[in-house]
């Protein structure tokens, strides 16, 4: 009996040293007037903080849907606005070019032109893209260009690994320990953060695309007057199309000038604290995108002390950023973050070596989050919540309150009779 005894004893004895020697660096880490370790316990004993989870911390967890389809139909985008260049180069007549649904549409007024570009640009440059050529009234010949079944689902299948990935960039640099991060089924993320206790700042983060742009400000083509007089007449006829800025843009096809577009800057005014809208004619064209971005962080400007995010391009966006902005100086370039403007400043001087930055009387917070997401990519395509909820430590205290008492089976007739 004393032998057996003895043994328990033993072994509780060990795994109490055991559990100290681990504990410590969770110890170390929480602070409190606690004691740092010391610098020999490096490299020779144990250094990794326990990690606790939903159910010992709390915290929030989310079930996020993939907009697969508007990856395809971004991909497309792309398409079309690549096609438009190439017609433009090679100076093929063509009356419109455009997305519709989940195929390219390119009408043009006879065969020949059709005929060229599907020998000078479509068989070179997209030979996998289905070609459906139409001939319609008056001699004028439409080309439906479509994706196959197999690119559609790579599209889709890509957009939420990547969309897994940029999550997890984004939430690292948030400063989230041991998050979970994973595929649900064919469109779903979830994602689990414990110890987040603003869930609303962390869903703005996780949720934004993050899709940066710059395009040049159009301010020849209409008056301030006119442009709003036709957003005016847009919410008159469909309230709150303002905020669909693809639905604003197709109303307006036909009343401003081609290839022309109609974003807004929201705009804070010092005195009222109000937020108001302000529109904007831009060239649709984008001149330089957030794929040319090699690192962004925030800084302080030095006359108000106000945050702000400087942008550092690779070597392609700097050589592009200085061609655009030495052919366009005293011309104002509008910096689009989710067809949101939220800079357009008049360009003074050609700008090299590729630095830039984005204003918009950000708070700390908000320019510190921006310049994550930037750093950690767009998201190949838009997502939602599907499931949202808070988790309470409950479950967790019950379960060490249990575990404290775990020890009391170890000792002989310590268990009820």
């Amino acid at each position: 009996m004393f032998k057996s005894f003895n043994f328990r004893a033993a072994l509780v004895g060990v795994a109490f040293l055991a559990s100290v020697i681990f504990l410590m660096p969770t110890l170390a880490s929480l602070g409190h007037g606690m004691p740092k370790l010391p610098a020999w316990w490096k490299g020779a004993l144990p250094e990794d903080p326990i990690h606790l989870g939903l159910d010992l911390k709390g915290g929030i967890h989310l079930v996020l849907g993939v907009e697969t389809e508007k990856a395809i139909e971004s991909t497309l985008d792309g398409i079309s606005a690549d096609i438009r260049q190439m017609l433009k180069k090679k100076e093929i007549n063509y009356l419109e070019i455009e997305r519709q649904g989940l195929k390219v549409v390119i009408l043009f007024p006879d065969q020949a032109a059709a005929n060229k570009t599907q020998k000078d640009i479509l068989d070179k440059s997209y030979p996998r893209l289905a070609l459906t050529p139409v001939v319609k009234e008056g001699g004028e010949v439409e080309i439906q260009l479509a994706l196959s079944d197999k690119e559609m689902a790579d599209i889709r299948d890509y957009s939420v690994r990547q969309g897994v990935e940029t999550i997890r960039n984004r939430i690292d640099q948030f400063g989230v320990s041991e998050p979970v991060i994973q595929r649900q089924g064919d469109d779903r993320i979830l994602i689990q953060l414990p110890g987040v206790t603003d869930p609303r700042r962390a869903k703005e983060l996780i949720g934004r695309t993050a899709r940066l742009e710059f395009k040049m400000v159009d301010e020849n083509s209409l008056t301030s007057e006119k442009l709003w007089a036709l957003v005016g007449q847009a919410e008159a006829e469909k309230p709150g199309i303002s905020d669909d800025p693809e639905a604003l843009n197709k109303w307006m096809t036909g009343k401003i000038p081609a290839e022309r577009m109609v974003l807004f800057q929201k705009v804070r005014d010092a005195e009222t604290g109000r937020t108001r809208s302000e529109p904007f004619l831009l060239q649709s064209a984008t001149v330089l995108s957030g794929d040319a971005l090699r690192d962004a962080g925030v800084r302080l400007d030095r006359q108000f002390g106000t945050p702000y995010v400087s942008i550092s391009l690779n070597e392609m966006g700097a050589r592009v950023f200085d061609q655009v902005t030495g052919e366009n100086v005293k011309r104002r370039l509008a910096i689009i973050l989710d067809n949101n403007v939220h800079s357009a400043p008049v360009i003074q001087e050609r700008i090299g070596g590729g630095q830039a930055s984005i204003t918009g009387h950000f708070t700390m917070e908000e320019a510190t989050d921006l310049a994550i997401v930037l750093r950690a990519g767009a998201l190949p395509a838009p997502v939602k919540i599907e499931e949202e909820r808070m988790v309470g430590p409950s479950l967790g205290k019950d379960s060490i309150r249990k575990g404290c008492f775990s020890w009391l089976h170890f000792w002989p007739d310590s268990r009820p009779r």
